[in-house]
C-alpha cells in the first residue's frame, strides 16, 4: 500500500511539472449599443456607437488595448473609464465603428439585416486569456435604431475563427493554422417597407397612370396618344436613375428593379395597343378600336395592379 501511494506522488508531481497550464484569464465583456447611424446602403457600410464593457480580476490585464473590431473599416475611441472595486477590474469603452456589411438589396425595401460586429484579440490563445458573454451581455438604446427599423432580436455569443495563415507565430512553434475565439454581436434588424414604398415608387406610378390615360384619348390626337407614353417611360428611368445612385450594385434581381420592368413593358405595351387602334381608326373600323381601347384599359390596370402588389407580397414574405 505504501509503494502505491509513493507511485501517485511522483505521479501526480510529474503532471504538475510537464503537464499543467496555468489557469486561463477570464475576461467578461459586454456591449450596449447606444445608436445606428448612417446607414449607407450604397457602399455597403453602416456606422454603430458602441459601450464595450470588460470586468476581469487580473490587474496586468488591459483588454480594452487588445480587444477590437474585427470586421471594422474605421474605429474611433470616444471614451473609456475604469473603476476596481472587490477585487474586480471594470473597464468601460465607448466606440464609434464603421462596418462593412452587404446590404440585402434584393428585397429592398422589405430587407431584413443580420448586423455583426466582430470582437477579437488576436493574441488571446498564445497569453492564455479567454473572454465570455457577461450578463445581459448585448442590449440596444430604445432610440438607437434608425427610424423605419425594428430590432427582432439580439445575441452576444463566441464563435470559433481559424485563419489560413499561422499570423508570423512559426518561430515560437506553431505549426497548425492560427485559431482564436471570437466574440460575435449579432442583431436582427428589419425595414418597415410599407412607408417608403410611395415615396420611393411615386415616379413609377405616376410614369404608368400617364400612360394609362391614352386610352381615352383619341388615336387620331397622335401627338397627346403617344406623347403621354414617351413622357412616362422617361418619368420612369429618371426614378431608376435615382434609386440605382442610392443602392449598392448586386448581380441578383432585386425587387426595385423587377418594379421598373413590370413599369416599362406596361408602357411598351400601351404604345402598341395605340398603333393598333390607330391602324384601325384609319381602316374605319371605329367600333373595334373603341372595344380595344376599353379592354386594354382595364386589363392593363388589372395586370399592373395585380403583378406590382404580388411582388411586394413575395418580398414582405
Amino acid at each position: 500500500m505504501q509503494f502505491v501511494m509513493i507511485l501517485l506522488a511522483l505521479l501526480a508531481s510529474a503532471q504538475t511539472v510537464h503537464g499543467a497550464m496555468p489557469a486561463k484569464d477570464t475576461v467578461w465583456v459586454g456591449i450596449y449599443l447606444h445608436a445606428f447611424t448612417d446607414f449607407n446602403l450604397s457602399n455597403n457600410t453602416y456606422q454603430a456607437d458602441a459601450r464595450l464593457w470588460m470586468r476581469y480580476k487580473n490587474s496586468a490585464l488591459h483588454p480594452e488595448e487588445l480587444l477590437r473590431f474585427e470586421n471594422a473599416k474605421e474605429v474611433t475611441e470616444l471614451e473609456t473609464l475604469r473603476k476596481h472595486n472587490n477585487g474586480w477590474h471594470w473597464v468601460l469603452q465607448r466606440r464609434r465603428v464603421t462596418v462593412q456589411h452587404e446590404w440585402d438589396i434584393q428585397h429592398f425595401p422589405f430587407n431584413t439585416e443580420q448586423l455583426s460586429l466582430v470582437l477579437l484579440d488576436p493574441f488571446a490563445v498564445e497569453e492564455n486569456r479567454i473572454y465570455l458573454p457577461d450578463d445581459d451581455a448585448i442590449s440596444c438604446a430604445g432610440d438607437g435604431v434608425p427610424i423605419g427599423w425594428y430590432l427582432q432580436g439580439s445575441a452576444l455569443t463566441s464563435t470559433p475563427i481559424t485563419y489560413a495563415s499561422r499570423m508570423g507565430l512559426a518561430p515560437l512553434g506553431f505549426t497548425a493554422q492560427a485559431k482564436v475565439v471570437a466574440l460575435t454581436a449579432s442583431l436582427t434588424l428589419a425595414r418597415r417597407g410599407e412607408d417608403l414604398i410611395f415615396k420611393l415608387y411615386v415616379g413609377l406610378f405616376v410614369a404608368f397612370l400617364i400612360s394609362w390615360l391614352t386610352f381615352f384619348i383619341e388615336p387620331t390626337e397622335v401627338d397627346p396618344r403617344f406623347g403621354l407614353s414617351v413622357g412616362g417611360i422617361f418619368a420612369a428611368i429618371g426614378n431608376k436613375y435615382i434609386l440605382d445612385a442610392n443602392l449598392a450594385d448586386i448581380s441578383a434581381s432585386s425587387l426595385t428593379d423587377w418594379m421598373h420592368l413590370v413599369t416599362f413593358v406596361s408602357i411598351v405595351l400601351t404604345v402598341a395597343i395605340g398603333i393598333v387602334s390607330l391602324y384601325l381608326h384609319k381602316q374605319g373600323r371605329i367600333n373595334q378600336y373603341k372595344r380595344l381601347d376599353r379592354l386594354a384599359a382595364v386589363c392593363m390596370l388589372a395586370f399592373y395592379v395585380a403583378t406590382v402588389s404580388g411582388m411586394m407580397w413575395a418580398a414582405v414574405r
